[in-house]
């Protein structure tokens, strides 16, 4: 069952001139090393940190907290495998409130176009674990 979907677009160019401007400070608080490291070693890398970027923004959406209830940006982490879908490895606060919510898992897809990055993100979990308010449209994100 779905429980959140959230959507988020990142203008590349935008993200660039925050790293020119803040860098190494801004970097180790929006993004993992291994983020970083993974970033570092494509062609462009402001593109690719847009990408992660949106995925932890559109998580964010999803789960329908934003950043509040504790949740910062180093509890997502977004990890990439050749040949692999990318998936977001969760700790902290937003694994506990997205378990708490009764998601399971989710699912991430980007993109990249014309000097942008997009994501979407589906949280889903086991019906027999979803909260009966979010059951009734008493939650944020959610159909009742």
């Amino acid at each position: 069952m779905i429980l959140g979907v959230g959507v988020d677009l990142v203008d590349v160019g935008r993200l660039q001139a925050s790293l020119d401007r803040f860098g190494e400070r801004l970097l180790k608080r929006l993004f993992h090393p291994s983020e970083i490291s993974q970033c570092a070693q494509r062609r462009n890398r402001a593109e690719c940190l847009a990408g992660a970027f949106a995925a932890k923004e559109a998580f964010l959406k999803a789960l329908g907290t934003g950043l509040s209830k504790g949740i910062g940006w180093l509890d997502m982490e977004l990890l990439r495998e050749q040949g692999k879908p990318p998936q977001l490895n969760l700790g902290g606060r937003a694994l506990g409130i997205m378990q708490e919510l009764g998601g399971r898992s989710s699912l991430v897809s980007i993109s990249h176009d014309r000097g942008l990055a997009v994501a979407v993100v589906l949280i889903q979990g086991d019906p027999r674990e979803f909260p009966a308010e979010a059951a009734h449209g008493d939650g944020p994100g959610r159909l009742g």
